[in-house]
């Protein structure tokens, strides 16, 4: 934002430049014609300073016709913008995450760690077995259903591919969760949106901006990564919320 409004500035400098550049060129021109009429009295002069008049001055008013206007539709279009930007977020403000959300009971066979399923022990082909390949998203949580990773199916398929091609022996779906981990530490927890059953979809939007390349939001009692998990909004619903 910084950069763009100093990219701006330097911009609407530049134009107030070439605007006193063309403007003093082109009076300096006229005088010099004027002089020339004056103090020559020449007819072939005249012709010339009658000739030169209107194309002086229409070259004047085409350059800064462009510069300016140019200037102008920037200035409507910006307004525009911020028009549709506070449109989307009123039709986010008026609905509540709680409506829209995936609740806990409704998301696909999540993966329950517990003394005898840890991350050491639950595999890829674990993680592949428990949702079938149209859903993108797996849950991992506790026994109280808090949630401790939560996995996009391109993440195991990333994985998999680094695996062949850095011609590692064995099968790469035994390898554990503990080692993918390692290998992609934004699968866990911290690197989703936690907020309140009460947000509202603006809410959540702001908190998924506010985590670099965040696509989803969980929904607790009060908003706390600790809280168990009451549902699950993607990037995805609430771009069609805030085109609805």
């Amino acid at each position: 934002m910084a950069k763009q409004l100093s990219a701006n500035k330097k911009d609407g400098a530049d134009r107030l430049q070439i605007a006193t550049y063309v403007i003093t060129g082109v009076l300096l021109v006229i005088f010099l014609l004027d002089f020339l009429a004056i103090a020559v009295g020449n007819a072939n002069i005249n012709q010339m300073l009658n000739t030169q008049f209107p194309v002086l001055a229409t070259w004047m008013g085409t350059v800064l016709a462009f510069y300016f206007s140019r200037e102008n539709f920037e200035s409507a279009n910006k307004n525009v913008r911020e028009m549709v930007e506070l449109t989307t977020r009123e039709k986010l403000q008026k609905h509540q995450v709680a409506d829209v959300m995936i609740p806990y009971d409704l998301i696909m066979n999540p993966i329950v760690l517990d003394k005898d399923n840890t991350p050491d022990t639950v595999t890829i082909q674990d993680m592949y077995t428990c949702v079938p390949n149209e859903i993108t998203r797996m849950f991992i949580v506790t026994k109280d259903h808090v949630l401790t990773h939560l996995l996009h199916r391109s993440i195991l398929n990333r994985f998999i591919a680094a695996y062949a091609m850095d011609d590692k022996q064995g099968d790469p779906k035994q390898e554990t969760l503990a080692t993918l981990e390692k290998d992609y530490p934004p699968i866990k927890a911290r690197a989703q949106a936690f907020v309140a059953e009460t947000a509202t979809l603006a809410e959540a939007k702001d908190a998924m901006d506010r985590i670099q390349g965040c696509q989803d939001v969980i929904i607790t009692k009060t908003g706390l990564p600790t809280e168990p998990v009451l549902g699950w909004l993607s990037n995805i619903e609430i771009g069609k919320k805030s085109r609805a």
